[in-house]
């Protein structure tokens, strides 16, 4: 049942990236409401058009070199390099940090360069995270870069990942030098979701949008094939944020 919600669309297959555990760790009913939101925002034409141009009066406030377009001119050849991955993890934490609804669609297709900015097509795929789940995540990141164990461990509990805090610091890595593998993260996020399957935790359904989200950023990065500074994107963004 779960499964037939998103045959045939842009990120069926980007589940199979996601761990066997994480089924086992989310309630049925909370995932199968989170697949149904996911579905019915993808065909309504005008939920997409309203969070790109969300997004992108947001990207603008922000000034980041995004620009979205209903179509691509796909004229860009150059090659793929440190630059771009470090726009497009910017672009990543603008979202996760961010308060609108989630283009989750960060794959590399999606991206052409025009100039010194990136036009982005996304897929419409979009998550409009719950609150809770969304102030879990940031308190993840912020206490992870800002070397705030007390904040990363609150940010752990609320998303009843509190028993693999030592996965997900695993998941993290050396920050200053990540090269992007989707090989290791769909270990990686195994670890997670098998600590909490042994202590009988129940995670929030909303990491089924962040583990697609991350998927599709982890398959543009590692076709860049270089270690990124993943912490100087993050503090990019956040010095960006407290300016404004």
């Amino acid at each position: 049942m779960l499964w037939s919600l998103v045959k045939n669309t842009e990120w069926e297959p980007l589940l199979s990236l996601l761990s066997p555990s994480f089924f086992d760790v989310v309630p049925g009913r909370m995932l199968f409401g989170e697949l149904r939101g996911l579905t019915r925002r993808y065909v309504a034409a005008s939920t997409y058009r309203e969070t790109c141009a969300t997004r992108g009066e947001a990207l603008e406030a922000a000034r980041l070199p995004f620009t979205l377009v209903s179509e691509l001119p796909k004229t860009d050849t150059r090659p793929m390099d440190v630059a771009r991955g470090h726009d497009i993890l910017r672009l990543y934490f603008h979202q996760v940090l961010g308060d609108a609804a989630v283009l989750l669609d960060m794959r590399s297709i999606a991206f052409e360069r025009a100039g010194e900015r990136w036009l982005w097509k996304p897929a419409p795929a979009i998550s409009a995270w719950k609150d809770d789940f969304r102030e879990g995540v940031r308190g993840l990141y912020e206490g992870f870069y800002l070397d705030d164990p007390a904040r990363f461990s609150a940010g752990a509990a609320a998303l009843g990942l509190g028993a693999a805090e030592a996965e997900l610091r695993a998941q993290f890595g050396d920050t200053r030098a990540v090269t992007f593998s989707l090989r290791d993260f769909q270990a990686r996020f195994h670890a997670v979701f098998d600590r909490c399957k042994a202590t009988r935790s129940t995670i929030h359904p909303g990491f089924l949008t962040l583990g697609l989200g991350l998927a599709t950023l982890y398959e543009h990065l590692e076709k860049i094939g270089v270690p990124l500074d993943v912490h100087a994107a993050f503090d990019a963004v956040v010095a960006k944020e407290r300016r404004t």
